[in-house]
């Protein structure tokens, strides 16, 4: 849970540096792949979309002025809340949507195996 703890606190910039495509939009998760339920409350629990990145940032400058790469690729699947419809530089991404990356997976992960 420690490392989930962390991956939540790092992504209030990341995951706005995400265009993410609904993979079934008509069902919300409430559980990461693993089975650990994010909650807002003790007993409230977050309602989760499941996503492909059509498109990441590349990072973000910090406040001492060091580039923090942003960890996760073009075609990962992620679990992220709040959603909005979200357009770049005039073109209109239909279907896709922003929000708050809760925990993501990656199709390589350093060993070149893909990750499905």
């Amino acid at each position: 849970m420690d490392k989930l703890k962390d991956i939540l606190r790092s992504f209030d910039l990341m995951g706005n540096s995400l265009i993410l495509k609904d993979l079934d939009p008509e069902k919300k998760e409430k559980a990461t792949e693993s089975g650990i339920i994010l909650t807002q409350a003790k007993s409230e629990s977050i309602e989760l979309h499941k996503a492909e990145v059509v498109k990441a940032g590349k990072g973000y400058i910090n406040d001492k002025g060091l580039f923090i790469k942003n960890p996760i690729d073009e075609g990962a699947i992620v679990y992220y809340k709040s959603s909005s419809n979200y357009e770049l530089e005039g073109i209109e991404f239909k279907g896709t949507e922003i929000g708050q990356v809760v925990a993501y997976k990656n199709k390589y992960q350093g060993n070149g195996q893909r990750n499905d």
